[in-house]
């Protein structure tokens, strides 16, 4: 899910629903960024709450950190700066939601993973107490058919 500062509120846009859902919700999430930041101008921030391995935590995407380490020369771009700067401010945030949903789904899919692990622990060892059960219900069967056989030779002397 992430958010955006709009006048001291949040604008959520869900996020993904698996993993074959986050390139449609990295769309739907930079429309929403998109729409909201032509709204409240384009010096609002972004934070990204996200689920990974250190649980559920927020990440600011926007601003970008200003480096202070620069080149000598500015880049030679055939494209206006502002145009430039929009293309890869775009491609950052995909890049960026493309890893933080990644992640989310990478921890929700190991959390099933270990919910289907314990359930199959579990069916294997009611696999095997019904086994055991069964052998002890066969050994009592055995036993009865062995004291009526004997029991009928017993008998006929």
């Amino acid at each position: 899910q992430a958010t955006m500062a709009e006048e001291l509120r949040t604008v959520p846009v869900a996020g993904a629903d698996g993993g074959l859902d986050a390139a449609a919700a990295i769309d739907r999430i930079l429309a929403a960024i998109t729409l909201t930041r032509r709204r409240v101008g384009p010096a609002s921030g972004l934070i990204a709450c996200v689920h990974d391995e250190d649980g559920v935590r927020r990440q600011r995407l926007l601003p970008l950190p200003v480096t202070t380490a620069g080149a000598a020369l500015p880049p030679l771009t055939n494209e206006p700066p502002a145009t430039v700067a929009a293309g890869v401010a775009e491609h950052f945030l995909f890049h960026q939601l493309l890893a933080l949903l990644l992640r989310s789904i990478r921890v929700e899919n190991r959390q099933r993973l270990m919910q289907m692990e314990n359930a199959l622990h579990h069916l294997e060892q009611g696999s095997d107490e019904l086994a055991r059960q069964r052998n002890r219900l066969r050994q009592e069967e055995i036993v009865e058919e062995i004291e009526v056989i004997t029991g009928i030779r017993g008998g006929m002397h």
